[in-house]
């Protein structure tokens, strides 16, 4: 994430002696002329340091006037100074540092009633936090980037991409979570398409895994029902079909069985399971008692070696 930083064109100030004592009015100036100079190199440290102090010894001052004129630049510069060194810090990876620039931004923000970079500073940090949270799960820090996945959403509650990336985080030790955060992604109006198709596919997956894993048990009601849930979410997952397929033919659902195989073999019209799909519709159309469709399904599987004699017997039966 790439943030450039804003440029910021401030005058300095040449010494005029007014009122006030010489020597404080040009420790003032050279504090406030040395921190726009700090500023203008990006050195947004050094630039904090010496306009505050400017601005707290021109604060001190009531009546001369150019104390005043610097006082007023000091509080409209400070504001943009810390969410300028906020935006450096971003672009540095030091988030955590820039979190906590942007906060200080937006409170000194709305002491001197900047509303730009008051609203700059609130549209940054769901974006920092976020980017932070991606951060610690590559380190390996899940725990505590779903912690920051959660302080951005706090912020901006109808960003599909804070809810996609803490979803994902959490898919692996609290998957009811990432099925909650999945799916509200999956309902927003909101969503960007791109989120919303990586949701989807995950949701497929779930319930995909679910699918496979019922089958050594032969959990078949499970198989298809968890079959059935990862087509409603992806009805280009042809392995989705399979299982679905499968568990149809066991549960003696004909119907569904024809509709999810002639499903895989459009896809894939020479997948490397063919015959097991031919012989699977071929059963299935015999079950519908539609036996030109069988004997069809059945003669395209008569050579195969897994399938031949119970093929041929079939054609014999059938095909007549």
């Amino acid at each position: 994430m790439k943030i450039l930083k804003s440029l910021l064109l401030t005058a300095f100030f040449a010494l005029s002696l007014g009122p006030l004592n010489a020597q404080d009015l040009t420790e003032i100036v050279d504090l406030y002329n040395n921190g726009v100079k700090a500023l203008q190199e990006g050195q947004y440290p050094q630039a904090i340091s010496d306009i505050e102090k400017a601005l707290q010894m021109a604060a001190a001052v009531e009546e001369d006037e150019q104390a005043l004129a610097i006082k007023a630049n000091c509080e409209k510069i400070i504001p943009q100074l810390y969410l300028s060194y906020a935006k450096q810090q971003v672009n540095a990876k030091n988030y955590a540092e820039a979190i906590q620039h942007l906060l200080k931004a937006k409170e000194i923000a709305e002491k001197y009633a900047d509303d730009d970079v008051m609203i700059s500073s609130e549209d940054l940090l769901p974006q920092v936090y976020m980017v932070k949270g991606s951060a610690d799960v590559e380190d390996g820090n899940v725990e505590a980037g779903i912690a920051e996945y959660h302080k951005a959403l706090l912020l901006d509650k109808n960003n599909s991409t804070i809810y996609l990336r803490l979803a994902l985080a959490q898919l692996e030790a609290d998957e009811a979570s990432a099925i909650s955060n999945f799916e509200q992604i999956i309902a927003m109006e909101t969503a960007k398409p791109a989120d919303l198709a990586v949701a989807q596919r995950q949701m497929c997956n779930i319930y995909l895994k679910r699918a496979v894993a019922a089958q050594p048990a032969k959990k078949w009601n499970e198989m298809y029902e968890n079959a059935q849930k990862a087509i409603e979410y992806n009805n280009t997952n042809m392995s989705a079909f399979r299982a679905m397929g499968q568990s149809a033919v066991e549960l003696k659902k004909w119907k569904e069985a024809i509709s999810a195989y002639d499903t895989v073999l459009g896809a894939d019209p020479d997948a490397k399971d063919k015959s097991t799909i031919v012989y699977r519709l071929a059963l299935s159309y015999e079950n519908s008692n539609n036996k030109a469709k069988a004997c069809s399904y059945y003669k395209q599987i008569v050579k195969d070696a897994q399938f031949k004699a119970f093929a041929e017997q079939k054609v014999k039966e059938l095909c007549q």
